[in-house]
């Protein structure tokens, strides 16, 4: 009885052990199929997120939740193409080990940079683009001009918490348990490329979004944030032409009346071969200039002229260009009332030489892109989206210029700009550009400062007579002013002058917009001032000159079309001031368009870009100039140079920095300080020690000051002119160290008590 008992007992027993078995089978079963929907449930997850994330992105874009819903509503085809691009981001996570982790990466990283552009717009008008990452380095140096200590020290302390706080989830974020399968990923996400590739060619097709942003503010308004940021990454340089080749180049500059015998250009610095200088035979030449050909072996084997004339002829005008930062004439805002007159010397040479209405690339920002129009004749129209060409092409490229086209009549060609030489790769492009000489703020004195900490413009007049007093011959100069430039402040901030202001309208009584208005407008006179003193000098300066000059863009005071009345957000004015008695002629026109202008009241041969303006730009068919145009710059800056027979004839000029020579003469031992005895130093100036870097303080123009002990066992000294970001620009010859002894000191320490500097 008992066995029966006990094997019933083990029957069930048994029972029960398969029943378990049977039920963690069935979990392990349950399990997997979980995990095979799990596989499934990352893009439904992720497609949500990219929603989700898109809301945000918007949302900080335009400064407001509800703009961000009324965009959904408005174009929801649109706002689904952004999530899509977001939610491709987000399948590149297929391929982390942890992919939490990634998930969140990626998710930080497009909030971060919609972040940067909520920051961006609140102080300029222009959004934040890829360009912009590639300018860390110049933002860096100018955020205090910017934002408050206490800002800086916040979104320092923010950045710090942002990075510790993605290391610590890389750390304490678990890794995936699932076995990698890169090759089932690289799938998943190539399906994704192609499915945004071909939306895209979908959208831009019938319209949904655009592919070529006139106006950066407006595309980040009309297509979304990620679209448009994406596009900045992605979309650099001028597009290759469906129909580029050399017959259609060919085409279209057979129609020009130029030489290119005469507009292909080399320095003599760049020649690399044997030189024959002979007598120009053509009459014109013997007038104006020496003809020296050379022989140079190039990749094409071509022959190519160069000129070395030193002097312009007489008969010529000295030529210069300023482009004044943010100025434009306050009588365009519709309610804003001032209580004296903003810009008298502006005013009055409008009313009284030549001047018109100034199409301008860009609006609160965007001074280079202005800036590079105005030198080359070429538009930016047709780079990428919010792309600078001196920040990217310029700085590897030589083009057409008008300091190439105006060296070829023997002019003399040099630059000032009263900020960092550094901005916008100036040191860097102004050679490809054809200058001599490039002077920025590293190289100037007695340097005053803004409010704001920018550096006033009342220097550039005498530095532009100095350049004109040093050179025999006829000048051409280019100068970019500062001053005026935002941010402006919200409250009331003491300036030179005392013009006050108001709104009616809409914005009555908003202090704090009254308040940067009220700085606009005197920083905007004492730029007048400057252009009053310029004139005067030149009025008694014996020698022809123009003095084309222009606004770069309006300010960025968060402008609006409905603020202004006759004008757009993308015009400014110019005024051309002569004392060879220029007819007076008033007319609008663009940026790129301004040399072609210039040359043709001079009755200067211009070069290509001059030559095609006033062979096109009237043409009935807008669009098929544009075309052209695009044409001819894909060609000489990203082409095959077919424009010029297929060489490149401007090379990198062998470019000075500064107009005067920084000279180490010797130097005097002292106590606790060595001091550095010379001339041409300012705050930039640095000491070298046989090469190396010394710490060393500035006392005044012909004396720097090193600690002592600084030049043992040394063999020479230079001094260099080094900028905020550390960049060296130029550098002294070396003083060579001949001493006896090192041990002899004078009685008296050579730093004085007060430092006369100025």
């Amino acid at each position: 009885m008992n066995f029966f008992k006990k094997r019933t007992k083990e029957k069930n027993i048994h029972e029960e052990v398969k029943e378990e078995v049977k039920s963690v089978e069935n979990q392990q079963e349950e399990e997997v199929v979980e995990g095979k929907k799990y596989k499934i449930h990352p893009f439904i997850m992720y497609l949500f997120l990219a929603f989700i994330l898109n809301i945000l992105l918007e949302t900080l874009s335009r400064h407001s939740l509800i703009k961000a819903f009324a965009f959904i509503g408005k174009s929801p085809l649109v706002f689904i193409y952004n999530a899509i691009i977001i939610f491709v981001t987000l399948s590149l996570v297929l391929f982390a080990k942890r992919k939490v982790f990634a998930t969140v990466f990626v998710c930080a990283m497009w909030v971060i940079s919609a972040f940067a552009n909520w920051i961006v717009l609140c102080f300029r008008t222009t959004p934040f683009s890829a360009i912009d990452i590639l300018m860390m380095r110049n933002v860096m140096t100018m955020l205090d001009k910017y934002m408050t200590k206490w800002q800086l020290v916040f979104s320092l302390i923010g950045a710090i918490l942002v990075v510790l706080l993605l290391v610590y989830l890389y750390i304490r974020l678990p890794k995936s348990k699932s076995k990698r399968r890169p090759f089932r990923a690289a799938a998943y996400v190539c399906m994704c490329a192609i499915l945004i590739y071909t939306l895209t060619k979908v959208a831009v097709k019938t319209q949904t979004v655009s592919d070529n942003f006139g106006n950066l503010a407006y595309a980040y308004n009309d297509y979304g944030f990620a679209y448009c940021f994406s596009n900045s990454i992605i979309d650099v340089g001028i597009s290759k032409p469906k129909n580029y080749s050399q017959d259609t180049v060919e085409e279209i500059t057979s129609k020009l009346h130029y030489n290119k015998d005469e507009v292909q250009f080399l320095t003599s610095e760049e020649a690399v071969t044997t030189e024959v200088t002979t007598e120009a035979t053509d009459s014109k030449d013997k007038e104006t200039t020496t003809e020296t050909t050379t022989e140079t072996t190039t990749e094409q084997e071509s022959k190519v002229k160069y000129y070395t004339n030193d002097k312009a002829t007489v008969k010529n005008p000295n030529i210069i260009v300023i482009q004044l930062e943010s100025i434009f004439d306050v009588k365009y805002m519709k309610d804003l009332r001032v209580k004296e007159r903003v810009m008298p010397t502006f005013s009055k040479l409008k009313s009284q030489y030549s001047s018109g209405l100034f199409t301008v690339p860009a609006v609160g920002a965007g001074t280079a892109n202005t800036e590079f129009e105005v030198q080359t004749g070429m538009s930016t129209q047709f780079f990428g989206a919010g792309e600078y060409p001196f920040k990217t092409i310029m700085k590897r490229q030589s083009c057409d210029s008008m300091a190439y086209d105006l060296k070829r009549y023997g002019y003399a060609t040099a630059g000032f700009h009263n900020n960092d030489a550094t901005f916008y790769e100036r040191y860097i492009d102004y050679s490809n550009l054809g200058f001599d000489v490039f002077t920025a703020m590293e190289h100037m004195y007695f340097l005053q400062k803004t409010p704001r900490g920018w550096t006033k413009d009342n220097i550039l007049d005498n530095l532009m007579i100095e350049r004109m007093k040093q050179t025999e011959g006829r000048d051409y100069i280019t100068t970019i002013s500062v001053q005026a430039h935002g941010r402006y402040p919200k409250k009331h901030t003491e300036t030179l002058y005392h013009n006050t202001c108001y709104f009616t309208g809409e914005y009555e009584g908003d202090t704090e917009k009254e308040a940067a208005w009220e700085y606009y407008i005197n920083m905007c006179r004492e730029t007048d001032d400057m252009v009053r003193d310029l004139i005067k000098e030149l009025e008694d300066f014996d020698e022809p000159t123009v003095v084309f000059m222009y606004g770069d863009h309006l300010p960025s005071l968060t402008l609006k079309d409905t603020d202004l009345r006759t004008i757009n957000l993308y015009q400014t004015e110019w005024i051309l001031w002569d004392n060879i008695g220029l007819k007076v002629e008033h007319k609008d026109i663009t940026a790129y368009q301004a040399s072609t202008y210039i040359f043709n009241r001079l009755n200067l041969d211009g070069g290509l870009m001059q030559h095609f303006h006033n062979e096109y730009m009237d043409s009935a068919d807008h669009e098929d100039y544009l075309n052209k145009l695009e044409m001819l710059e894909y060609d000489t800056l990203y082409g095959e140079d077919y424009a010029f027979d297929g060489v490149n004839p401007f090379p990198k000029t062998n470019m000075t920095m500064g107009l005067r020579d920084i000279v180490v003469e010797g130097y005097e031992d002292g106590i606790k300080y060595i001091s550095i005895k010379g001339k041409g130093f300012n705050e930039f100036s640095i000491v070298n020690v046989d090469g190396k870097e010394v710490d060393t303080k500035y006392y005044n123009y012909q004396t720097l000051m090193i600690p002592v002990g600084s030049l043992d066992d040394a063999k020479e000294i230079t001094v260099s002119q080094v900028g905020d970001d550390h960049i060296v620009l130029s550098t002294s010859k070396p003083y060579k160290i001949e001493r006896e002894s090192t041990e002899e000191t004078t009685e008296n320490d050579s730093v004085p008590a007060e430092n006369e500097a100025q």
